[in-house]
């Protein structure tokens, strides 16, 4: 039977399959920052412990949010070069597609701030 896999396999995992999203121009925004989002969990995780889950959840949310505002940052500059970037055109092309970025952008900070709560035991 194997153990759970290592800190690097997770990462490097999770790396090949960003940069396979990418390179297929993966328009599900949710899974190419879920990519991310499981790099910096494990990240978050110095050693397991009592605190390891809520670390992984926080780091988890948190690198979806950098991911999205990296994306959401470099959206001209990408349209204009013909790089790739997760937000569809479809999505870009909506008349209330900046609502709909910040209200994706308010979600991930909003689930990681919540585990900080005194009754998550995180301290």
């Amino acid at each position: 039977m194997q153990g759970k896999p290592k800190k690097e396999e997770i990462i490097i995992e999770n790396l090949k399959n960003l940069s396979m999203a990418e390179k297929n121009k993966e328009d599900d925004l949710d899974v190419v920052a879920g990519y991310f989002g499981n790099i910096l969990s494990e990240l978050f995780v110095v050693k397991e412990d009592e605190w390891s889950d809520n670390l992984r959840k926080i780091g988890y949310y948190l690198g979806k949010y950098i991911y999205i505002m990296d994306a959401y940052d470099d959206l001209e500059k990408d349209l204009k070069k013909g790089n790739y970037n997760p937000f569809s055109e479809k999505m870009c092309n909506t008349g209330n597609f900046d609502f709909l970025v910040k209200e994706i952008l308010t979600i991930s900070p909003a689930v990681a701030t919540s585990l900080f709560s005194p009754s998550t035991n995180i301290f």
